[in-house]
């Protein structure tokens, strides 16, 4: 597991028991088993335990915990394997350098990604010196790596992190050392480099609407020295669906439910979030009781929202916009939407990444 075993840092005790139950049976079954710390396992504080160190604490067998990078043995039922670990680079690492602190921004992002390739160009010296020892020479070597490859096609973490990521050229980690590349982070799957092949899984769940039409599974890889033939797996992930109503009639519930009606076969078990668009004169006719009670049988209702459909341009016309700033045109569009103010503060730190990169 390339990293983010769990979504947050101090995840519930009945994910952590429900995670080490599989775990035993893999192990049991005799399958080695090795997690890689991703951003969402590393604490803030370098002296704080991680969610899997437990793992290596308790000396679990063919169970192997990397919280640092380093060249790994791991021994299978059909021979040894190399695992070179490179986890999450966190900034504090760089910060420990006084030298690094006074960077500029765009500086210091270059630096991280220094930091990452030097360490898979040591990962790569180490991998070739292992050849020498006894029973190594033809072992496969893997690169499992927690990193944001710049080639990537952003996902849901790419809204969760909002450009504060490292990107990574692929080419620079992808090393002729490694047979296999095993990438996490990143939650949408993608094949990013044919020799070798660097893979991203993606996540084996959907964690938001980004995700919703993604599919979610894992991958298999076949590694020998020097070849590799892998495949992706699908697994039948929790459906996330969004319902959107244009609804600017005599009765907007009704509006509402005949759309809902049509995707019938689509809500059981499934994340629901329903999205109608009313007018001033009919917001008060529309019953979110209504529209929660036909969505019942869905597993859980992120979300039943109704806006109001009033043209931006009537209550910004004029001069008035010509005055106002990029992010004082995006405060009014949080106002006319209503978003919330969690969101609010995301989608700030997102537009103030976009806006520096169009400067």
């Amino acid at each position: 597991m390339a990293g983010d075993i769990y979504k947050g840092r101090e995840p519930n005790p009945t994910h952590q028991r429900e995670f080490a139950r599989r775990v035993f049976r893999l192990t049991k079954a005799r399958i080695p088993v090795f997690l890689l710390a991703g951003n969402h396992d590393l604490p803030n504080a370098v002296s704080r335990a991680t969610s899997i160190d437990i793992f290596h604490e308790l000396d679990v067998g063919g169970v192997t915990v990397a919280r640092r990078a380093g060249l790994q043995r791991v021994v299978t039922p059909t021979g040894p394997i190399l695992i070179a670990a490179l986890p999450w680079v966190t900034r504090s690492t760089a910060l420990a350098h006084a030298d690094i602190r006074s960077l500029a921004v765009h500086e210091f992002e270059r630096v991280l990604v220094d930091l990452i390739v030097r360490s898979a160009d040591e990962l790569a010296e180490q991998i070739q010196a292992a050849r020498a020892d006894r029973g190594l020479a033809e072992a496969p070597a893997i690169l499992v790596a927690h990193l944001h490859a710049q080639e990537a096609r952003d996902g849901a973490e790419r809204l969760l992190t909002v450009g504060t990521d490292p990107l990574v050229p692929i080419q620079r980690i992808a090393l002729a050392a490694f047979d296999y590349v095993a990438l996490g982070h990143i939650h949408a799957h993608q094949d990013l480099w044919r020799s070798p092949p660097a893979v991203y899984p993606g996540s084996i769940e959907r964690i938001n609407f980004g995700e919703e039409q993604e599919e979610k599974g894992f991958v298999i890889a076949e590694i020998a020295r020097g070849s590799c033939e892998w495949r992706f797996v699908p697994l039948p992930a929790r459906r996330f669906i969004t319902i959107d109503v244009n609804a600017p009639t005599d009765d907007p519930t009704e509006t509402t439910l005949r759309r809902i009606e049509r995707r019938r076969d689509e809500i059981p078990d499934a994340v629901i979030r329903v999205r109608v668009r009313v007018s001033d004169e009919n917001r008060a006719l529309f019953d979110e009781a209504r529209v929660r009670q036909a969505l019942a049988d869905g597993f859980w209702i992120a979300e039943v929202r109704a806006d109001v459909d009033r043209p931006a341009r009537r209550r910004l016309a004029g001069i008035e916009v010509e005055r106002k700033s990029p992010m004082e045109l995006l405060e009014d569009y949080f106002t006319e939407r209503e978003v919330p103010a969690d969101e609010r503060a995301r989608l700030r730190q997102y537009a103030a990444l976009l806006l520096g990169r169009a400067d």
